[in-house]
Order: C-alpha cells, then sequence, then structure tokens
C-alpha cells in the first residue's frame, strides 16, 4: 500500500483547513473524503492526520470536539423533559449537585419540576450514561496526566526460533499501564475502557500491593483514543502512539524506508516528551 504523501494527493493540501474544519465538528471521515474528493482510502487518510497536521492543529481539533461533546450533552439535558425527576428520584442526588453537574440554574430546574412528569426509563438510562462516561474519561484523564507509562517499545529482529524468522526489520510496540496501590482506580479504567488487563505486584518484601492496569498495541490504542480529549500533560505522547499504529499493517517482512524512518522518528520523539 502506498503511503499518503502530499504530493500524490493535493487535495490535502488546497483544502487542508476546510478539512480540518470538518474533523472539528465531528464529520465522519468517510464524508470528509468524498465531499472533498481527496482521492485517499481510509488508512492513508488516518495516516495523514496523524502524520501530516501540526500538534496544534490536532490540538485544536481535540479541543473543539470535546467541546461539542458537552454542547451536545447540555442540549440533550436542557430538551429532555424529565432531567429534573431522573436526578433527583433515581439518583438521589439534591438540587444544587444537580445544578453543578448540568451547569443549570435552580430556576431552570424549578420549571422542569413544575411542568415535567416522571421520565421513562429509557430516558433516565441514556441521560445517567451519557455524564458517567463522561466524568469517568475526564477524571481518568486526570490520572493519566498525573502519571502513567505510554511508551513506544522498539524491538530487534530475533533469532531462527521466533515465529518470525527471517523479519529483517525492526518491531516497534504501542505500550499504555497505569500503576496505582489503590485497585478501585484500575478497576476502573478497565470498566470504562473495556481492554486490557490488570496485574498486581508488590513493592519489596512484605511491601504494600501494586496494581497496574496494562494494554498493548491495539488495546493501549483504543483505551487512549477514548480518553484523549480530556488529557493535556500526556497528549503528544498518546499522538505518538496513535500515529504509529495508523503506519502499520503494509505487510511484509521488510518495512518500506519512509514507514521505517517514520517510526524511528516517532520513537525517539516520545523519549523526549513529558
Amino acid at each position: 500500500m502506498p503511503i499518503p504523501l502530499e504530493e500524490s494527493f493535493p487535495a490535502l493540501v488546497s483544502k487542508r483547513r476546510k478539512i480540518i474544519e470538518a474533523l472539528k465538528n465531528h464529520v465522519e471521515h468517510a464524508d470528509i473524503r468524498k465531499k472533498f474528493n481527496l482521492g485517499v482510502n481510509k488508512r492513508q487518510f488516518n495516516y495523514w492526520i496523524n502524520t501530516k497536521l501540526t500538534q496544534q492543529e490536532r490540538d485544536e481539533i481535540h479541543e473543539a470536539r470535546a467541546k461539542l461533546r458537552l454542547r451536545y450533552l447540555n442540549r440533550f439535558a436542557n430538551t429532555t423533559s424529565s432531567l429534573y425527576k431522573v436526578f433527583r428520584e433515581e439518583s438521589g442526588l439534591t438540587k444544587s449537585k444537580v445544578t453543578k453537574i448540568t451547569g443549570m440554574s435552580k430556576g431552570r430546574l424549578d420549571k422542569i419540576e413544575s411542568e415535567i412528569d416522571a421520565p421513562t426509563m429509557e430516558e433516565a438510562d441514556i441521560l445517567l450514561k451519557h455524564y458517567a462516561k463522561t466524568i469517568n474519561l475526564a477524571y481518568i484523564a486526570g490520572l493519566i496526566d498525573r502519571g502513567c507509562s505510554i511508551k513506544i517499545l522498539r524491538e530487534k529482529p530475533r533469532q531462527e526460533t521466533d515465529s518470525r524468522a527471517g523479519t529483517v526489520s525492526p518491531i516497534h510496540h504501542e505500550r499504555f499501564e497505569f500503576h496505582s496501590v489503590h485497585k478501585p482506580l484500575v478497576e476502573l479504567m478497565l470498566a470504562v475502557f473495556k481492554v486490557g488487563n490488570i496485574s498486581v505486584f508488590t513493592s519489596g518484601r512484605g511491601g504494600t500491593p501494586v496494581y497496574a492496569y496494562m494494554a498493548w498495541h491495539k488495546n493501549a490504542i483504543k483505551a487512549l483514543t477514548m480518553v484523549r480529549p480530556y488529557c493535556r500533560v500526556k497528549a503528544q505522547r498518546i499522538d505518538c502512539l496513535i500515529a504509529l499504529n495508523e503506519s502499520k499493517g503494509f505487510g511484509g517482512k521488510v518495512i518500506p524506508k519512509s514507514i521505517l524512518d517514520e517510526r524511528e522518528r516517532l520513537y525517539k520523539l516520545i523519549g523526549e516528551l513529558p
């Protein structure tokens, strides 16, 4: 599969700003490729996003998408007939707590209370799941920014006894790990991401148990992509892993030099990031 160079697809250059604005508005990639007649396939377009856009442009896209998601949730809350009763009756929250979660005024809640009938179970489930997922991802992003391991591992070709005997190019792996002495934190990550696994070990003889959430390869990408819009400190490290993953799948034991050079660049770059 050819590498999606801008020289081969001039529309990526001439329509760059329009593409970025569409990405900010959460337009599907397939619709963008069709609307702007870019001439690239899905893998090529993803590869271009992760390697040709600047860090500032990617940050702008992630921030705009996060804001759009929150605006959607607030709009959903403002038009759902049962918001007040959902939180007061189903969740047992006080009116003050509801205003903090939704950003709505007490006057607005009073109006809802006086005008609205009890919610259906379907309405309650949808609203609570939306808010729960957003809050959990934002909370996990804070844990990740505070300290975790987001790395690219480079492995030399192995000996003839390895199942990949004959491979002549270095192998790069995506790795994401979070360690904590508090088991509920790693259990929360596993519950939200739904990929990866949990391990436990002790720090020294008779030491305190340390719990580790671990995700490798595609699982690491799935987890980090979910939390990326909420991260700040580790955002660039996450982008490096996503770009590495997008460069894979070209097949063959000998990786083209241009792809290998890009992987090496990402490997060196992530070693310099906080």
